[in-house]
């Protein structure tokens, strides 16, 4: 099938400012979202072009639950013209795996330990509580 293009439509532009999602595995699904003007209807889709049309409105929010990088496409149609934006927004969805956590003991007792964690920032790098007996964390 052949489409013809559109040549009496003017220009509509594309979606903006997208916001892409990462979470952990797990963890609550969130939004996806573009920005578009006035009387501009959004509709979501999984290819960058054609395909069927997964939702509609400015924000999406995806049904992935799977660790993996999931990308969206965001195309913006004139409602009071009909005619649909030539190019589509991508948005992605990343999910994390959770991360491990490996604990290396050196003469602190469990009380020690805990103590030391309670109020604990960890910044996804090895971090050391401080304690003179040696139990560090490593993310």
């Amino acid at each position: 099938i052949i489409t013809a293009p559109q040549c009496d439509c003017d220009v509509v532009a594309a979606p903006i400012n997208p916001i892409n999602q990462e979470i952990c595995v797990g963890d609550p699904a969130e939004s996806l979202t573009v920005e578009v003007g006035n009387d501009i209807t959004v509709n979501w889709y999984s290819s960058p072009a054609g395909g069927i049309s997964l939702g509609m409105g400015t924000s999406f929010t995806p049904t992935d639950v799977s660790v993996g990088v999931y990308t969206y496409y965001a195309e913006a149609t004139d409602d009071i013209t009909d005619c649909v934006g030539e190019t589509r927004t991508e948005v992605t969805d990343t999910i994390h795996e959770l991360p491990s956590i490996t604990i290396d003991s050196k003469e602190c007792t469990p009380e020690q330990f805990l103590e030391a964690l309670d109020g604990a920032i960890f910044t996804g790098m090895e971090t050391s509580l401080g304690l003179e007996c040696g139990w560090f964390i490593y993310l």
